[in-house]
């Protein structure tokens, strides 16, 4: 099973692991979420930070990056990124992005919440 509470104030929350996995195959549309890497300790800054920023995409978010999101809808959560690229197949290119290619990501899903994955991909 997939953790569910991301962030040190779980501020990324997930309901259960069908909108877990929803959301995934949702963060594999590259052309509606970008998944940046901000080198904040160049600018003197608190810190190195991935930040999911979701302004492009067509349909409702799911509620957990819903309450999760920032200002300019961004989601800050290292954790949260980290596990996609450790345990997802989420590539980072080694300046500022990562992606995940539908097809490497899906072989990461429990068989039970492929359907939920491929929604979350194809809306």
């Amino acid at each position: 099973m997939a953790k569910l509470v991301w962030g040190k104030d779980g501020q990324l929350s997930f309901a259960n692991q069908e909108e877990y996995y929803y959301s995934l195959g949702l963060l594999c549309k590259s052309n509606w979420f970008h998944i940046v890497f901000e080198p904040n300790r160049l600018t003197n800054s608190w810190g190195d930070a991935f930040r999911i920023q979701c302004g492009n995409c067509p349909v409702d978010l799911p509620e957990a990056f819903q309450n999760a999101s920032r200002s300019q809808q961004r989601i800050n959560n290292n954790e949260y990124v980290e596990n996609l690229h450790v345990n997802h197949n989420f590539e980072y290119d080694g300046t500022k992005y990562i992606r995940g290619n539908y097809k490497e990501v899906r072989k990461t899903v429990p068989e039970e919440y492929l359907e939920d994955f491929d929604a979350g991909y194809n809306q």
